[in-house]
């Protein structure tokens, strides 16, 4: 299914759930009626969450991760994150302010490797007790400049996720690797199914 572009004012917590159920739906090759048949949800409630019109139940998650084959716990903790950051900040983004590593996005939607990178350093970061002030005094880079690459508005650098590594007390070794994995990947432009 060729999907359309996300609307503009997600959070980047919200554009990662919709891109991985989106992911989810195609792998496990279901149209969106058969999708609703299998999960006790309408056609249209589907069409709606999966083009990020609205925010999905809980429940829809759980249901579509069991018939999907989905990790549900990850699934709904991205949910979690998403309807967090949607209640504390519902327009904090724009499609302008959307950025990928090769530049502003002008539409499509952020790989499922962005978004498990996304994830991992706003978990990580929420887990250690850090913040954008607290950064700063760890390393020579600005609060600002934590913000923008925390808030999705700047792509994080490597010698970023270098600094999470080591100001982090957890094993976060394959952090790296996943930031490895996004940066060879190709342009993030163009529309992702």
């Amino acid at each position: 299914m060729r999907w359309k572009s996300l609307p503009a004012g997600l959070s980047v917590a919200a554009e990662c759930l919709f891109v991985e159920l989106r992911l989810l739906k195609d792998s496990a090759s279901l149209s969106l009626t058969r999708l609703g048949q299998r999960t006790s949800y309408s056609r249209s409630s589907w069409e709606r969450w999966l083009n990020g019109k609205q925010l999905p139940p809980r429940q829809a998650v759980e249901r579509m991760s069991a018939v999907c084959g989905g990790d549900a716990a990850r699934l709904v903790a991205l949910w979690r994150e998403a309807a967090r950051s949607h209640a504390a900040r519902p327009r904090a983004r724009t499609s302008e302010t959307a950025v990928s590593k090769h530049g502003p996005r002008r539409g499509g939607a952020l790989s499922g490797t962005t978004c498990r990178l996304a994830i991992r350093v706003h978990g990580l970061v929420d887990r250690s007790g850090l913040d954008a002030v607290r950064l700063e005094e760890l390393t020579d880079v600005s609060r600002h400049t934590w913000e923008r690459w925390l808030n999705g508005q700047q792509p994080l650098p490597k010698h970023a996720v270098l600094y999470l590594v080591a100001a982090c007390s957890e094993e976060t070794s394959d952090l790296v690797a996943l930031w490895e994995e996004v940066a060879k990947a190709p342009h993030l432009g163009q529309p992702q199914h």
